[in-house]
């Protein structure tokens, strides 16, 4: 039997299929069992019942007139034997059942549990074309089971593990991997700025951002890594008060360099009020980030030293590079004055460069548009990759 099929009873208990311990051309011996939640003892999971069965004359399997083991009298007794191959035959089968219960406990409804060693052994024994039919036929199941088993492969290999059998793929496969991760990384932090346009929380920035850290190297044109969140960088009293903290401490990942990154929220005013007419002021708190960023770079630089040497990543401070994220252009720059006067003001700015969200998760989308550009196109024809 490779699969066993359980269909509750009620909250505590589920049949399952009877177990054939022996068979000939009329009768048969079978073990009925029922897993049950047994309160008492919840390793005693199981109970069940021998039943002799005969075949009628419409092929039925029915069972055997009971006996009531009551009215036996003194000189009689009932005698039944198993060999060792029905002994052990039902011996897997209530390991089995033992094992669902204490992972699944009572499931509700109908359920089906595939053994995992003849499972799996079908499943590689099947050749390419075997395989796809079968996994094609319940995809929604097999994107399931193809979603636990990265998740169990991640937790019980080591890094070194992985990679000796992501190598035994051909490279085509790898490229379609890595392209289908990386989309997919990327999908899901785009699918959070889209549900979040309107949300005011910085903190809740903070820790997107932090998680998906990757977004942030958008602003660059070289390769760039996090060194840290909400990074202190210098500027405490001699009474060993107060102290700045950038929202985010980046370097360069080739030259080491430092980045100051300051972040606000989406929501957050880009322009103040109209001036003279034709040009729009900056808002107080874009003002007050870009002056603030610029006291964080002058703080890094100035006590360098001492906190380089309190820090276990490397990094240089020469004239590190200030970023300023903050605001949605295309919710606010609903005239072209406005965009005018947004444009003038950031173009004309020295050390510190501002980014809106929309323009930085903008990025992002040209990414997942290039790579389900490449995606649609692979076409491996005599392993060569056409991107």
């Amino acid at each position: 039997m490779n699969e066993i099929k359980l269909k509750s009873t009620s909250l505590s208990s589920a049949i399952t299929e009877a177990v054939i311990l022996r068979e000939t051309t009329m009768t048969r011996l079978v073990f009925k069992p029922l897993v049950v939640d047994n309160t008492r003892d919840q390793e005693a999971a199981v109970k069940g019942t021998f039943i002799f069965q005969r075949k009628t004359s419409s092929q039925e399997w029915v069972d055997s007139k009971e006996l009531s083991l009551s009215q036996l009298k003194a000189d009689e007794w009932i005698k039944l034997e198993l060999k060792s191959a029905e002994v052990l035959k039902l011996y897997r089968h209530l390991t089995d059942l033992y094992k669902i219960y204490q992972q699944e406990g009572i499931p509700l409804g109908e359920s089906r549990f595939l053994r995992a060693d003849e499972g799996l052994g079908a499943l590689l024994a099947a050749n390419e074309e075997e395989l796809t039919q079968l996994l094609s036929r319940a995809s929604d199941d097999a994107s399931q089971l193809f979603t636990r088993l990265l998740r169990w492969f991640s937790q019980t290999t080591t890094p070194d593990e992985m990679i000796d059998s992501l190598e035994r793929l051909d490279i085509s496969s790898l490229q379609r991997i890595s392209s289908i991760v990386g989309l997919t990384t990327l999908k899901s932090s785009y699918q959070i700025w889209e549900s979040n346009q309107e949300n005011s929380d910085e903190e809740f920035w903070q820790a997107t951002l932090e998680k998906y850290s990757f977004v942030l190297s958008q602003v660059f044109a070289f390769p760039v890594v996090v060194v840290e969140g909400k990074a202190y960088v210098g500027g405490k009293s001699v009474a060993n008060i107060g102290g700045n903290l950038v929202d985010f401490l980046a370097k360069n990942e080739v030259s080491k360099n430092a980045i100051l990154i300051e972040i606000k929220t989406p929501t957050t005013f880009l322009l103040g009020t109209q001036y003279r007419g034709n040009v729009f002021n900056i808002s107080r708190d874009l003002s007050g980030a870009i002056i603030q960023v610029s006291n964080y770079k002058h703080s890094l630089q100035s006590e360098y030293f001492s906190l380089k040497q309190q820090s276990e990543s490397e990094f240089g401070s020469f004239e590190p590079a200030c970023v300023v994220i903050a605001g949605s252009f295309k919710q606010e720059m609903d005239e072209p004055i406005k965009a005018k006067s947004f444009e003038l003001f950031r173009s004309h700015l020295f050390g510190v460069e501002v980014i809106t969200y929309d323009e930085l998760f903008g990025k992002v989308k040209l990414l997942i548009d290039l790579l389900e550009g490449k995606l649609a196109s692979i076409t491996v024809i005599d392993d060569e990759i056409p991107f």
